[in-house]
This record gives C-alpha cells, structure tokens and sequence, in this order.
C-alpha cells in the first residue's frame, strides 16, 4: 500500500431525506461513490473499501475494480454499524484507518493526502480535516482505537470516544482548503449549497 493505513468509506445509508439513493446520485459528471473513490485513489489509497448495503450491485458495478468492499448486513442500525464493518475489513497490517463519507462527493484529492500523510508521521493520534475551524470529515483512527470504537454502546457514535481522547491530548486537527470536509449531503438543499460552494 502507498500509505501505512487503509481508506474506509460509509456508503450503506438509506438515503431517506435525500429522496433517492446518495451513493449514486450525480455530482460533476460522476457519481458520489466514484468522485469520493477517484479522490482516495488519486491521493495514493490503492483498494479504498466501500461499506455498502447487503447485495449492492449497483454500487459496485458503479466503482473501479481496485474497490475492496465490506457489507453492513444491518444499516438501518445506523453509521456506526458501517464503521464497525468496515473497521472489520481493514487489512491486518494497516495502522490507521481514514473514514470518509460517501455524501461529501467534494473532497480533493488533496485533502485525502494530507490526512494521510499526517497519519504516517503520527499514526497514534486521530486526525481530523476542518475548514474555516469547523472539524468535518475524514477522520482517521488508529488501530489501537478500534476496539474502544467497537464498544461503543448503542445510541452512542464514535464522536464519543474522539471526544474523549481530544481531552487526552491524542487528536490532530488539520484546517484544509477544502469546504467540502464540512458539507454533508442529506437534502437537496444541501446539494444545492455544494454546487454553488466555490
């Protein structure tokens, strides 16, 4: 791998108020799975894995062959349930993991790399991409946090236990030129917002 670490990306969401499915609407001529994959893939990430629903053809017909994926066989537990599989799916030798979300299609490829990068120089912290000191997405956690994300009780999210080790000194705030870290899309409102986002 180029990196120490591993690409995860939570793609198993219903979508409700979107109104149709995110990971395959339309965004700049691609869609939202692939401009997120094209992103990880440009940045140096070579087999991002695509949490995705049970069965998900779509998606995977949708994404280049160098995709790994891992299924949520439950994704109404909500996106929790997706980090834990993907977190799962991450290889053995991996350090770190990034988590980026499949409804921020406006990522650079840029903003992967540096999240990247500072995880190899300090693949024991958390790191996190913020704009305008607003924190967002990706959000890398290294392998020894797997197992405090992983009991996380229900009605929890793994902001708890970034939060928590924010306190301990562990996390890394990288602020990036990069809008789209802090743009998730769930309306088409939100949409509209991104693509008149310069």
């Amino acid at each position: 791998m180029t990196f120490t670490g591993s690409a995860i990306v939570l793609a198993a969401g219903a979508s409700v108020r979107f109104g149709s499915r995110k990971v395959l609407a339309p965004w700049r001529g691609k869609t939202f799975a692939r401009a997120v994959a094209d992103a990880l893939l440009e940045a140096g990430f070579e087999r991002p894995i695509f949490v995705v629903r049970p069965d998900d053809e779509a998606v995977a017909n949708a994404l280049p062959p160098t995709c790994a994926f891992a299924e949520n066989a439950d994704p109404s537990r909500g996106m929790l349930s997706s980090l834990l599989a993907g977190l799962a799916a991450v290889p053995r030798e991996a350090r770190w993991a990034l988590v980026a979300l499949v409804d921020q299609p406006a990522i650079t490829a840029r903003t992967m790399a540096v999240l990247a990068r500072a995880a190899d120089l300090e693949p024991e912290r958390i790191h996190v991409a913020a704009h305008g000191g607003v924190e967002g997405h990706p959000v890398v956690f290294p392998r020894w946090l797997f197992s405090a994300v992983r009991g996380i009780p229900d009605g929890h999210g793994a902001a708890d236990v970034v939060d928590a080790e924010r306190a301990a000194g562990m996390l890394r705030v990288h602020e990036v030129g990069d809008p789209g870290v802090v743009i998730d899309v769930d309306t088409g409102a939100d949409l509209l917002r991104l693509e008149t986002t310069p």
